[in-house]
């Protein structure tokens, strides 16, 4: 049990759809290549937080790839806000 983790993540609902990409194809890329289980609310419910479960290993490693699409998006909204 010590190895297990569970990390929440506060992303603005806007950038879900980017996290879980085209029919899912990113999230699910996330989950099977890091093994760690990575929930995202669904559109219908005015949630932000995105939970991230699993070894810690993996936690940390899906939680990365989350923040860092998160992070890519937001930098592109900020430039297309600015032209």
């Amino acid at each position: 049990m010590a190895s297990r983790a569970n990390e929440r993540v506060s992303i603005p609902k806007i950038y879900h759809p980017f996290i879980c990409g085209p029919f899912n194809e990113t999230i699910n890329a996330i989950i099977s290549e890091t093994g760690a289980k990575v929930s995202v609310p669904p559109p219908s419910v005015n949630k932000e937080e995105i939970s991230i479960t699993g070894e810690r290993d993996a936690v940390l490693m899906a939680k990365d790839r989350v923040l860092r699409i998160f992070r890519d998006r937001e930098k592109k909204c900020q430039l297309f806000l600015w032209k």
